[in-house]
């Protein structure tokens, strides 16, 4: 019979936990999407806008005009539909400089001794979680509504904010006209 030394047991597991181990998410796994179509969507002459004059959404909003025209639309500068889109990236939690206030027990004199406790965020980017959202209406110009509206979201850690960004936008472009969940 053959003996297993307990170097050879503590090796095995810990290649067992490394191989087993939750890889980090990705935003295929992790994102939640939903998307409404309320009319039939034509496909036809569109233009790309968005809210908020961010050096991230002038980014997007050329990935995203390749995405819509890979699907049959046209881009013009006066079209009968608009896609206007609205980013959001925050992190999760509060963040910022928090001060704890606690006291012990009274000193000589009868009054209690208090301690301030500063909580400092943590600088390292790569353990925060940030939640990322792209929010997209397309409008009928001449019919003064929104015939399509769509929302995608993920949290992870670590990561590049345009590229998480541009992939659920990707996403939800290839969706327009579609209902994939009631929201």
């Amino acid at each position: 019979m053959k003996r297993w030394s307990t170097r050879t047991i503590s090796i095995g597991l810990a290649a067992a936990f490394v191989s087993t181990a939750t890889p980090a998410l990705s935003q295929s796994d992790a994102a939640i999407i939903a998307t409404r179509a309320f009319a039939t969507i034509r496909a036809g002459d569109i233009r790309v806008d968005y809210r908020e004059n961010t050096e991230l959404n002038s980014r997007l909003a050329v990935e995203i005009e390749k995405a819509v025209t890979t699907q049959g639309f046209v881009l013009r500068e006066r079209p009968t539909m608009l896609l206007d889109f609205r980013t959001t990236v925050r992190r999760a939690d509060a963040g910022g400089l928090r001060l704890r206030f606690y006291g012990e027990g009274g000193n000589r004199v009868g009054l209690d001794d208090f301690r301030v406790g500063v909580d400092l965020p943590d600088p390292d980017r790569t353990t925060r979680t940030v939640h990322y959202e792209i929010t997209m209406d397309l409008i009928d110009r001449a019919a003064r509504q929104i015939v399509w509206t769509g929302k995608a979201a993920v949290a992870q850690q670590g990561a590049e904010r345009f590229q998480i960004t541009l992939g659920l936008a990707r996403r939800l472009a290839g969706l327009i006209g579609q209902t994939t969940e009631d929201p």
